[in-house]
């Protein structure tokens, strides 16, 4: 009796644990998904994971999200203290460097999708060993916004180097027009022109223009930037702008624009939508910023917005995988966009989000493309410069802005 016991309950037990075993293999993965996109693109994240989940009935999304300005701390703190979700939101540049680092990161430079990535957009998003660690999934341009019914009026067309552009400013000045809104109360306002003109003119000829600062081969205070200023300087100097460009804000941009007084801007794709706003009607275009001589092709100023990775230490690596090619596949990186607004990353895609934006895809599709400067900065130069761009249009020295940099990069480079 007390063996015939003992087996029911033994046999009982084993039921159980393999009963347990069964169930949690039908039991869904869960993956938490955490980023700050679902602040600007809630409805395509929503209805993207929910075909993911239709198609994979076995992967459950969580999708978690956070305000930009709020995000970067808690995903600090999240990854600092072990807690780090399956696919997660990284800031380009930087701070993909950072977290490959510290081994947070999973390396996907062998996943299938890569190879459609956009070249110019992939820089941001590589670690040290040159290996990518997240996945960039749209792009944000600093280019020249234009009013077409303008040009059409004066007979201009779109200039393509930088004695065509200037011949346009002045044409534009003598119909008593203004060439160009400039906004310079607003800090962040003030990078955007030699943002624009750099790439052309610094990384086209040098990629490595910022690996050769850390490693310190040249400067700020050099030839290469003194040359940007000075056409940043000469655009004021010739009057392009409208007076009081220092007390002038991003706001009041807009409406010189949409009021037409202004006939272009040098600003992000953002200010598309709030200059429509303003003016429904207005018929805009968008072309680079032609910082370059007769026959050469400009070099777009494109940030890459959104990168995405994986945890390193996620415990369903495959799914997580899984999830990010999905997020890949052309037909959910359009419906992506067209919610986000910004431009595509993949090769072969584009997303007509806006009629002027439309004007610049041919551009981007050549892939002449190189980001944001301060994505490959280390934090506090582009504090200093911005200052400094201030400081140049009130009158003071370029060499002694430029020192300023300088010395900043020195600083915060110091082994």
């Amino acid at each position: 009796m007390k063996k015939t016991s003992l087996f029911l309950v033994s046999t009982l037990i084993l039921c159980i644990l393999l009963g347990g075993m069964v169930w949690g293999a039908d039991k869904p993965v869960t993956l938490k998904f955490y980023h700050w996109i679902g602040t600007d693109a809630q409805a395509a994240v929503a209805e993207i994971d929910a075909k993911f989940m239709k198609e994979n009935p076995d992967i459950r999304v969580e999708f978690e999200s956070a305000p930009t300005d709020q995000y970067q701390n808690l995903i600090k703190t999240k990854l600092a203290s072990g807690d780090a979700p399956d696919v997660f939101g990284v800031h380009p540049g930087t701070e993909v460097r950072d977290y490959s680092k510290a081994g947070y990161l999973m390396d996907l430079s062998k996943e299938p999708y890569v190879k459609n990535v956009m070249d110019g957009a992939l820089r941001v998003t590589r670690g040290e060993n040159r290996k990518v660690y997240s996945i960039p999934w749209d792009m944000n341009v600093i280019s020249v916004i234009y009013n077409r019914k303008i040009f059409t009026k004066l007979g201009l067309k779109v200039p393509t180097n930088w004695n065509q552009f200037l011949a346009a400013c002045e044409k534009i000045k003598r119909a008593k027009i203004y060439p160009m809104a400039l906004g310079n109360k607003d800090l962040w306002v003030t990078q955007l022109i030699p943002y624009a003109m750099a790439p052309s003119m610094i990384y086209a000829k040098n990629p490595e223009f910022d690996a050769d600062m850390y490693n310190g081969k040249v400067k700020f205070n050099g030839a290469e930037w003194k040359a940007v200023i000075a056409r940043y300087l000469e655009l004021n100097k010739k009057g392009y702008f409208h007076p009081g460009v220092l007390g002038t804000t991003y706001d009041q941009t807009v409406q010189l624009v949409a009021t037409e007084k202004a006939a272009m801007v040098v600003n992000g794709n953002w200010i598309l939508a709030p200059i429509r706003q303003a003016n429904k009607d207005l018929d805009l275009g968008m072309f680079p910023m032609p910082a370059v001589n007769a026959g050469e092709d400009p070099t777009i100023s494109s940030a890459v917005g959104t990168t995405t990775a994986i945890s390193a230490k996620t415990p369903y690596p495959e799914q997580a995988k899984k999830f990010m090619e999905f997020w890949m596949r052309p037909d959910n990186m359009t419906l992506y966009l067209k919610d986000k607004k910004a431009f595509s990353t993949l090769k072969g895609v584009t997303v007509d989000f806006d009629p002027a934006a439309k004007e610049l895809a041919p551009y981007l599709t050549k892939g002449k493309t190189y980001p944001f400067l301060d994505q490959s900065w280390p934090n506090g130069v582009q504090d200093v410069f911005l200052k400094g761009y201030q400081e140049l249009f009130a009158g003071q020295s370029v060499e002694k802005v430029l020192s300023d940099v300088d010395k900043e990069w020195a600083d915060r480079t110091k082994k």
